[in-house]
C-alpha cells in the first residue's frame, strides 16, 4: 500500500458518505483498511478477511465481544468526539476502495512484511493527511507499543517485538470474520458487478499473467554504469563503496521503472510504482524527515535526466496496462 484515499464511486447511494455526519465513518474505515492491507470491499471475502486482521491486529477492541454483545465491531475518536462502528455502518460500505490495486487485499504474507509500512502511511495520514482528525482506539493494542518496529509473526518465529497469535487466536479470527461475514447478503455483492461491470472487467485483467521485469545494474556495461553513476558522482567516487553502491543502485532502479512506465498516478496526483511489480519496496525511499515521495525522490535526484539511458523497448511493453483504458465508472444501470 502507497497511497490512501476515498474512492467512493462504487457505493451505494454514494453522496450520503460525504455528508458531514458520514465522513468520521469513512475515515473510520479507510484507517482501519490502510493498517490491515485491504484495498477495496468488493466480495464477501474481502468482508472476512478485513475483520480476522483486525481481530489480529487489534485485541483489545474486542471486536468479537463487541459484536456478539452489541453488534458494533470498534470503537474510534474523530475530531475529539468518540464513535462507535457497527456491523450496519459495515454493510453500507461495500464497494468502497481505498487503493486502485489488481487485488482486493494482500496476502497474509505480504501484510506480515509489510505491516510497518501500513502504520507508517496509516501515522502520516492521520497527522497530516486525509485522515486528519482520526484516532482509532488502540490503546493497550499490538500497535500502540512504543517500540519503532512491529511485525506479525505468524510463523512463531523468536522476535522481540512480534505479533505472535496463537492457533487458537488465529482460528477464532478465522471464525469471527467468517461469522461476520455470512450477515452480508450476496446482494450487496452482486450490485457492484450489476452496475460496474466495467470496473470487474478491468480487475479480471489486471489479474492476467505479468512478467516481472528484471533490473541488474551489474548487468549493464561498464561503460553505461559510468555513465550513469557519474550523474550522482561526476568524478566515480565511492564507486566501490558497498553501502554508496546499493543506495545509489536503488535510485537508479526507481528511474528505471519510471523511464519504462511502472511509474503511475493516482486522482489525488500521488505516484506509486505499478503494484504488480513485485521487487520494489518503497520504504527504501524513505524522505530524511520520514514518509515517502517517489516524485519528491525523482526529481530531487534528476533522475529524469537518465531515462534516455534506461529506456528499454522491450521492458515498457511489460508495463503496459490494457484497463487504463476501460471506463472503470460507467454504469449500466
Amino acid at each position: 500500500m502507497t497511497s490512501i484515499g476515498f474512492n467512493l464511486n462504487f457505493l451505494n447511494n454514494k453522496e450520503q458518505f460525504i455528508q458531514a455526519d458520514q465522513i468520521p465513518y469513512t475515515k473510520a474505515l479507510v484507517g482501519l483498511m490502510t493498517l490491515t492491507n485491504m484495498h477495496r470491499l468488493f466480495e464477501k471475502n474481502d468482508i472476512l478477511e478485513l475483520i480476522k486482521r483486525a481481530h489480529i491486529l487489534l485485541p483489545q477492541q474486542r471486536i468479537i465481544d463487541r459484536f456478539f454483545t452489541d453488534d458494533s465491531l470498534f470503537s474510534f475518536e474523530y475530531e475529539k468526539l468518540t464513535y462507535k462502528f457497527s456491523l450496519k455502518d459495515l454493510k453500507r460500505f461495500v464497494g468502497i476502495e481505498v487503493l486502485d490495486a489488481s487485488e482486493n487485499y494482500s496476502s497474509l504474507a505480504q501484510w506480515e512484511s509489510k505491516i510497518n509500512n501500513c502504520i507508517m502511511i496509516y501515522d502520516l495520514q492521520t497527522t497530516i493527511g486525509v485522515l486528519k482528525g482520526l484516532k482509532l482506539s488502540t490503546f493497550g493494542s499490538a500497535i500502540s507499543s512504543d517500540e519503532e518496529s512491529i511485525i506479525i509473526d505468524f510463523a512463531k518465529k523468536s522476535t522481540t517485538h512480534a505479533i505472535a497469535p496463537t492457533e487458537e487466536y488465529l482460528a477464532q479470527a478465522e471464525f469471527l470474520g467468517k461469522t461476520i461475514s455470512d450477515e452480508f447478503s450476496e446482494n450487496l455483492f452482486s450490485r457492484i458487478k450489476l452496475e460496474f461491470p466495467n470496473k470487474i472487467e478491468a480487475l479480471e485483467l489486471r489479474k492476467m499473467p505479468f512478467t516481472q521485469p528484471e533490473f541488474s545494474f551489474d548487468a549493464y556495461p561498464l561503460k553505461i554504469q559510468k555513465t550513469l553513476w557519474q550523474h550522482f558522482w561526476p568524478e566515480m567516487e565511492h564507486f566501490n563503496d558497498p553501502d554508496e553502491r546499493e543506495h545509489i543502485t536503488k535510485l537508479i532502479y526507481l528511474a528505471w521503472l519510471w523511464a519504462n512506465g511502472f511509474v503511475m498516478i493516482d486522482l489525488d496526483g500521488f505516484y506509486f510504482v505499478d503494484s504488480r511489480v513485485e521487487d520494489f519496496e518503497v520504504e527504501d525511499y524513505e524522505l530524511e524527515g520520514g514518509g515517502t515521495n517517489l516524485h519528491e525522490t525523482y526529481y530531487n535526484h534528476g533522475l529524469d535526466e537518465l531515462a534516455p539511458i534506461l529506456y528499454n523497448e522491450e521492458v515498457a511493453k511489460k508495463a503496459i496496462r490494457p484497463w487504463e483504458s476501460i471506463d472503470v465508472l460507467k454504469r449500466t444501470i
